[in-house]
């Protein structure tokens, strides 16, 4: 009977979901550095953030916001934006809200496909 019963226990343990580290998260911090890149590097431009997301496949202290759209379902033009609201977050010291990506890289640097400026305190 305790070969049954821990037979059972076993098997439900087997079946039960593995966990997996996301693919994407959404971090709050602070724009420390902005940086336009050739063409062909990095997408572009990179932003270095205080933001943390240590779960991520993150192995590089900057990310890219592909300014040149090479990333599938992205444009240049948004890319741009995001630059743009990057560089007003720098310039005002405002916080932003960033969505990065590690399954999508640029050169090795993740992909951040939402900047956000966030409203003063």
């Amino acid at each position: 009977m305790f070969k049954f019963v821990f037979s059972l226990i076993m098997a439900g343990t087997l079946m039960l979901p593995v966990h997996s580290f996301a693919a994407s998260k959404t971090v709050f911090g602070e724009i420390e550095r902005v940086l336009a890149t050739p063409a062909d590097k990095w997408g572009g431009c990179l932003v270095r953030t205080t933001a943390k997301y240590g779960v991520l496949n993150c192995s590089k202290l900057w990310l890219s916001l592909d300014c040149e759209g090479a990333v599938e379902g992205n444009t240049k033009s948004a890319g741009q934006r995001r630059f743009d609201l990057a560089t007003l977050a720098v310039l005002t010291e405002r916080r932003v809200k960033l969505r990065i990506f590690d399954n999508v890289k640029l050169n090795g640097y993740c992909y951040a496909d939402q900047v956000e400026l966030l409203p003063t305190n």
